[in-house]
């Protein structure tokens, strides 16, 4: 017999032909083939959804579309998003990294590495398969350096809808060079009404969604977490801070009994941060908290529509317009920790200066006789 190796896959002539054959590596392992015409192709089959090739379906797999992205191979015959191996040729191009056939990425064999091939990871999320000694899967490597993932967030309120931005890097701490990442996000599954989770990218730093950004996540209820992925599409990496992305969530109606008020915690986790040539990049695990009071107490968040902002970000000053002529008692600024940096009565010419303040993202609470505006900005000089 003649054999061939090219990357995993290996082409072996038989002369020999009806009788049963199987091949197996130096551990013993049966190896996957396909026989046609006297030739058998040895070759690791193509898991629909398991685009890094670790054994596992789950948000982690968007990064390998992501490295190829827009890459073209030979079409997959009889590809379907069954869970089951299917044997694909081999594209002979491979991740900067891992070295992976860019053939697992196209998850739904049409020859193309592009947003189609998200729907396998979608329907076969959590889904594994035996499959030992894997070369390219990311696995469980963690750090807790680097420029922070984190949120920012106020008081919350039984019953509330609200939105939280995702964070990454400061202006004391930036990130250099990103393009891709993934995380999980933890939190109390009692304070969170159960599938209420939703994100998006339309104020996201790392790129216009969807022109440059694709994004997949997954709420598990019963486990409180969720489990998200971002990556861009061009293989350029970028650098910069702020908000890449923002999610929103219903808090749990009726969740007290005797106190009056609950400790939410969201902590991010088990991140993954890839540059455009598949290089690991360190970002810091944190958890925000704040409180989830009840509605029977006498705080009302209004509705922030009601005051414009602008600039946003800004450089010197502050504009704001008050569209509904509210009665305004007291303007606070504070920082991500939630300490006080400016407090003042009343506005000069509708205008706010921002002069003590350094570059980075801010909270400012505006107090009415009726409630209270909450409204993010962000300082750029």
């Amino acid at each position: 017999m003649l054999a061939k190796s090219v990357e995993d896959t290996t082409a072996i002539k038989i002369d020999t032909t009806g009788f049963p054959v199987e091949f197996i590596n130096k551990d013993l392992q049966i190896l996957d083939y396909d026989y046609s015409d006297g030739a058998a192709i040895i070759s690791r089959r193509v898991w629909p959804g398991d685009a890094n090739v670790d054994g596992l379906v789950n948000h982690q797999d968007l990064l390998n579309i992501g490295l190829g992205f827009g890459r073209m191979g030979p079409l997959r015959a009889g590809a379907s998003l069954s869970w089951e191996g299917q044997f694909s040729a081999p594209w002979e191009q491979l991740t900067p990294g891992s070295q992976l056939d860019y053939k697992f990425a196209d998850t739904n064999g049409d020859g193309l590495l592009d947003e189609a091939d998200l729907t396998a990871i979608l329907q076969n999320w959590t889904r594994t398969y035996d499959l030992p000694g894997i070369a390219g899967a990311i696995g469980e490597v963690r750090d807790n350096n680097g420029p922070p993932l984190y949120t920012q967030l106020d008081t919350l309120f039984e019953g509330a809808d609200i939105e939280f931005p995702i964070l990454l890097g400061t202006a004391e701490e930036p990130i250099t060079d990103i393009y891709s990442i993934a995380f999980t996000l933890t939190y109390d599954p009692k304070l969170v009404e159960p599938g209420s989770f939703d994100f998006h990218l339309e104020t996201s730093w790392l790129g216009d969604s969807p022109d440059e950004l694709m994004m997949v996540f997954r709420e598990f209820p019963d486990q409180g977490k969720v489990e998200l992925a971002i990556s861009r599409k061009d293989g350029k990496n970028l650098s910069g801070f702020g908000e890449i992305a923002r999610g929103a969530v219903t808090i749990e109606d009726v969740i007290f009994t005797i106190r009056e008020e609950e400790q939410f915690n969201l902590t991010f986790e088990d991140i993954v941060r890839l540059d455009a040539q598949e290089r690991r990049g360190e970002v810091r695990e944190t958890t925000t908290t704040t409180v989830v009071e009840s509605t029977t107490q006498t705080v009302n968040i209004l509705s922030e529509k009601l005051i414009q902002l602008y600039p946003n970000p800004v450089k010197s000053d502050l504009w704001l317009r008050n569209l509904t002529n509210l009665e305004i008692e007291q303007i606070q600024i504070q920082d991500l920790q939630g300490r006080l940096l400016l407090s003042q009565k009343e506005l000069l010419n509708d205008r706010l200066s921002t002069a003590t303040l350094g570059n980075g993202l801010y909270t400012l609470k505006i107090l009415t006789k009726d409630g209270i505006i909450i409204k993010k900005f962000t300082k750029n000089q």
